[in-house]
């Protein structure tokens, strides 16, 4: 099984590259993807072709907005690959309209931040804005979507996020049938290069999860 990661706004594929010598003992191989695009649908359709092409079974992690453009890849562009086996949202929730984005630039880490802080705001805001209007104008459509392929879903999240709580957390596990919630104690936005070990041991028992294709439960 591969690991594939697709990062948060702003962050380069070298920003998780320390995760690898974790991931390493668990997946075959690591595959990290950067937002690129200046639009939804752009961003959307370059993370699609990067991935769709990869011949192992995979389990795909969006990190913070990578997790939204997943979701809206199902639950937007019903585009699925036919090698994705698990989807896990690491910091990730689907409405974009709850998140205090003042909190969200909090959590990001200097290196985030020093390359080229405009850019990321821009692209922020862009992906939000279009992914708001698709919540609001069509959410129960977008979450049945998502609902209807079955593809187990991990979610992941950390009690001391600075953007996304864990209450809201609860509610997208409510209406994403087929996941399960995982809270990793201390965990910051940046968990997955914060706590990579505790990471990994929860992507561990998910691949467990979707290669015997068990039934989710909490």
């Amino acid at each position: 099984m591969d690991l594939v990661i697709v990062g948060g706004a702003g962050t380069r594929d070298k920003y998780y590259e320390i995760t690898k010598n974790e991931f390493n003992n668990t997946f075959n191989n690591i595959h990290i993807i950067d937002l690129v695009g200046s639009t939804l649908d752009e961003i959307t359709y370059n993370v699609y072709n990067k991935i769709k092409d990869i011949k192992n079974n995979y389990i795909i992690v969006g990190h913070c907005l990578g997790g939204m453009v997943l979701l809206s890849m199902i639950g937007k562009f019903t585009l699925i690959p036919n090698n994705l086996k698990g989807l896990v949202l690491c910091n990730s929730y689907y409405d974009c309209t709850q998140i205090k984005f003042n909190d969200f630039m909090e959590g990001k880490t200097p290196y985030e931040l020093s390359n080229n802080y405009s850019q990321i705001i821009k692209t922020v805001y862009v992906l939000v804005n279009q992914i708001n209007i698709t919540i609001k104008t069509g959410l129960s459509k977008y979450i049945n979507n998502i609902n209807r392929t079955h593809i187990p879903i991990l979610i992941i999240g950390g009690t001391k996020d600075e953007a996304i709580k864990i209450d809201m957390l609860k509610k997208e596990n409510t209406l994403l049938q087929n996941s399960i919630l995982r809270i990793i104690q201390d965990g910051r936005h940046s968990l997955i290069v914060q706590k990579t070990k505790e990471v990994n041991k929860l992507l561990s028992e998910f691949m467990t999860v979707v290669n015997n294709k068990k039934v989710i439960s909490a």
